[in-house]
């Protein structure tokens, strides 16, 4: 999963530059996404993410393949995802 922060570099004179946090990502409901830590820096377990709403499993045979390199055919979260698309938007239609 992704980092929940926008970081932006700026370039310096001396050719060095500068990363910054210039921005977080939060949930509907005003989650910060990253993981968090508690007040002596230890590791919250289980904090920062999104849990889906619809949790589907890749078949084994792509259960370690980078996303990217999986046919679009056998991507079973892309399946998945464009069912509950098109549910969604046969029933606004109705």
């Amino acid at each position: 999963w992704g980092k929940g922060l926008v970081q932006s570099v700026y370039r310096l004179s001396d050719g060095s530059a500068l990363l910054l946090v210039t921005a977080k990502y939060y949930t509907a409901a005003g989650e910060d996404i990253n993981k968090q830590f508690d007040e002596e820096g230890h590791l919250i377990v289980d904090s920062g993410g999104v849990t889906p709403d619809i949790i589907v499993e890749q078949p084994s045979a792509y259960r370690f393949v980078p996303l990217r390199l999986v046919p679009s055919e056998h991507d079973a979260q892309l399946a998945r995802a464009l069912a509950v698309v098109r549910a969604r938007h046969a029933r606004a239609a109705d």
